[in-house]
């Protein structure tokens, strides 16, 4: 039988939960690529609003080599416009697993949208994959 500590504790829980909102696949088990496919992640990329971080989770699934992923994501708040870029450095090893954390600068947004997706050849990505 429940005892009253733990059946306070529970009420005072449930509305915390009420209040959470849900994770937002921006992408689910999709192709993340660039305008001209030539590098693409096949993965998901999820924003969760109450922490407000965005993550990216997948495998690389063609690149021409190392190098710089950027994502743009645009939102909006309360009528005006906010961007921000998640940078993800790759080897370009077909089959690299990706996973990515993000928090966005802009706290009053609450949800996101990919605008863009760019890739950028660099060795030193690399090694600041290595680093990670």
């Amino acid at each position: 039988m429940p005892t009253l500590p733990r059946m306070l504790a529970a009420a005072m829980l449930l509305p915390a939960l009420a209040a959470a909102s849900p994770p937002e696949f921006l992408v689910r088990n999709g192709d993340i690529c660039d305008p001209d496919r030539t590098m693409c992640i096949r993965g998901t990329l999820l924003y969760d609003p109450d922490s407000r971080l965005i993550r990216i989770t997948g495998r690389v699934a063609g690149s021409p080599g190392p190098g710089w992923v950027r994502i743009l994501f645009q939102g909006s708040w309360r009528g005006h416009l906010a961007s921000s870029v998640m940078e993800i450095p790759i080897r370009g090893a077909n089959s690299e697993i990706v996973q990515h954390k993000y928090i966005p600068d802009n706290p009053a947004v609450r949800y996101w949208r990919i605008l863009a997706i760019s890739f950028e050849p660099d060795e030193a990505a690399a090694r600041a994959k290595a680093d990670q």
